[in-house]
């Protein structure tokens, strides 16, 4: 169910007065509310795992309205309140709610048609999914519906609800810069020896001298030709993965990189680059050989590095 600006008034008023009717209407306080004042000492309160409310089970209660975080990042909410029937409102806040746990952002101990509408916008940014929540009433009219960023639920003394967020933090973009053969044959204006070595594990240089012989060889053959950029572009990745290291020229690559939209990605030409090194497969061509290194050559210059 859908509850938009145009009708949620007409909506909420029928929903409290259809509630109410079917209530005792005598101003005997509800246990719950003898609770709630008691346990509450002002109007954002979060909400202990395993107490009453808990996102265990987003149990809603008369007279509270709670925002509860699931995902993977904490959520900045503004909340408004604005009358029903004259109704009394709660002070506007701005909770920060962490994920996996709610907390109280409104309270109404109003009786009868009495109450407040209370607004909820999640305003935290680079979150995905901040457009949608769901809802469950304590009364059960609005059993569970979708709750738009920024609506309104009804509230008061008998009537609470749970609204519950999932979002997530918003992947950066893929960024790929590449580092030439000629940054790495220059390592050392830019690393130590022990830096240099602890980025070669998992390359095709096993030692800094044999890194130093690959930059080094004239490229007179395509196989030579193809270590260069092999070397360059696995020294990056294992770069990109030590954010301690030294970055002056912000080198940062993943297996998904591509020189042009819809192009090889780095990751498997890397491995077919291996292949052909270790000898797997082929016979391999010089021109199947230089073509692979060309794609190598494109990535490792993406960004000017």
């Amino acid at each position: 169910m859908n509850l938009s600006r145009h009708n949620r008034t007409l909506a909420g008023l029928l929903a409290l007065t259809a509630f109410v009717a079917a209530c005792d209407s005598s101003p005997t306080e509800p246990t719950s509310a003898l609770q709630q004042t008691a346990r509450i000492a002002n109007t954002t309160e979060t909400i202990i795992p395993g107490s009453i409310g808990d996102l265990t089970t987003s149990t809603p209660e008369g007279g509270l309205v709670k925002v509860c975080k699931l995902g993977n990042a904490s959520g900045t909410f503004a909340v408004t309140t604005s009358p029903i029937n004259g109704g009394a409102t709660s002070a506007p806040n701005t909770p920060t709610v962490a994920p996996n746990s709610c907390v109280i952002v409104a309270i109404s101990q109003d009786y009868g048609p009495l109450g407040q509408w209370v607004t909820v916008s999640e305003t935290s940014a680079g979150l995905q999914g901040i457009t949608a929540a769901t809802v469950n009433s304590s009364t059960g009219v609005y059993s569970t519906l979708t709750f738009a960023n920024g609506d309104s639920v009804p509230n008061n003394r008998y009537h609470g609800a749970t609204i519950t967020f999932t979002n997530y933090i918003a992947p950066p973009p893929a960024v790929c810069a590449g580092l030439t053969p000629g940054y790495w044959k220059n390592w050392r204006n830019h690393y130590t020896a022990a830096q240099f070595a602890s980025l070669l594990p998992g390359t095709i240089a096993s030692s800094i001298a044999q890194a130093d012989a690959i930059f080094a060889a004239k490229g007179s053959n395509s196989i030579a030709k193809l270590k260069w950029f092999v070397l360059a572009n696995q020294l990056t990745l294992n770069l990109t993965a030590a954010s301690s290291l030294p970055n002056p020229s912000s080198g940062s690559l993943s297996g998904s990189c591509v020189a042009v939209a819809g192009g090889p990605q780095l990751g498997g030409t890397l491995r077919t680059a291996l292949n052909i090194l270790n000898g797997v497969g082929g016979p391999y061509t010089d021109a199947y050989i230089l073509g692979i290194k060309d794609i190598l050559d494109a990535i490792a210059n993406l960004g000017g590095g």
